[in-house]
């Protein structure tokens, strides 16, 4: 997003969006645009608007399943074009390669997100779309609509002459990134999680079944089925790099587990706590 969540922005864009003011001596939109098309983040900020576009079309498209499958696809491409254009810098600056890569996992934000979205994008492509990580493009919509904002804000509104009351255009969009973009920074932080436990504690078990049923009855794997269950699995390892990575996520992650836990105790009278404890302690083996 447009805080450090992320750390999405190149450093070329990080010099380019230094709080310019719309008062200036008019320059030609044209020239411009000629300017911005020549550098990285000016890709950056259209693949974001891509996005957002295909995740509007994604839920637009809630009774045509070929749609559907067809938009999050895409949306998957334009998420890992933009951190892709980031770990270029990355790895133009020596800050990331071969031999880092891995420690680089536990620390990189836009590492963790272009390696999960990447296999995501693979399985759904490799499944003819049917493996779908749903809710799972969510986080990224919000880090782009705060990503487009900024970028419109600081690099194309102050050259729009045509545009009246620009000054007041900006204002209302800095007002609103200030205002709410650590607060949605944490809704993102907070769906991840949830969505994790939801496929942890409903996806799963239905998976495993699924893939048992088959080998019984047809004595063969269902290609789909395992195909989920990677899926799931490299997403709580994702959880578990953000958890290392990010103080912050690793707060929110902690104070919801401690919620749910108070009211499991509260509501079951501790019925399902030892359910609850064994899939804690599933998570911490997995990802040690």
């Amino acid at each position: 997003m447009v805080q450090q969540t992320n750390k999405r922005r190149t450093s070329s864009s990080n010099g380019s969006t230094s709080g310019r003011s719309t008062n200036r001596t008019p320059v030609p939109f044209s020239v411009i645009m000629r300017s911005r098309v020549r550098q990285p983040q000016f890709y950056w900020f259209l693949g974001h608007v891509m996005i957002l576009y295909h995740f509007i079309q994604f839920h637009l498209s809630i009774f045509n399943v070929t749609s559907q499958r067809l938009h999050y696809g895409r949306s998957l491409l334009y998420i890992i074009i933009t951190y892709g254009i980031v770990l270029y810098q990355f790895i133009r600056s020596k800050q990331l390669t071969w031999g880092n890569f891995i420690s680089s996992l536990k620390k990189l934000d836009n590492l963790q997100y272009f390696t999960l979205y990447l296999i995501l994008y693979l399985l759904n492509v490799a499944s003819n779309g049917k493996i779908i990580l749903n809710g799972g493009i969510i986080s990224p919509t919000i880090f782009a609509s705060f990503h487009v904002l900024n970028y419109f804000k600081e690099n194309l509104l102050p050259y729009l002459t045509m545009i009246p009351n620009r000054n007041l255009i900006s204002s209302y969009i800095g007002t609103f990134i200030k205002n709410y973009n650590e607060k949605c920074l944490i809704v993102a932080q907070s769906w991840e999680i949830i969505l994790m436990f939801r496929y942890l504690i409903m996806s799963i078990p239905m998976i495993i079944l699924t893939i048992i049923w088959n080998l019984i009855i047809y004595q063969r794997l269902n290609g789909i089925a395992m195909g989920k269950l990677i899926m799931v699995l490299v997403y709580i390892r994702f959880i578990r790099w953000r958890f290392l990575a990010k103080k912050q996520f690793a707060t929110i992650f902690n104070e919801m587990i401690r919620r749910f836990e108070m009211g499991l105790t509260q509501y079951s009278n501790g019925q399902f706590l030892p359910i609850w404890n064994q899939i804690k302690q599933f998570v911490i083996k997995y990802m040690p």
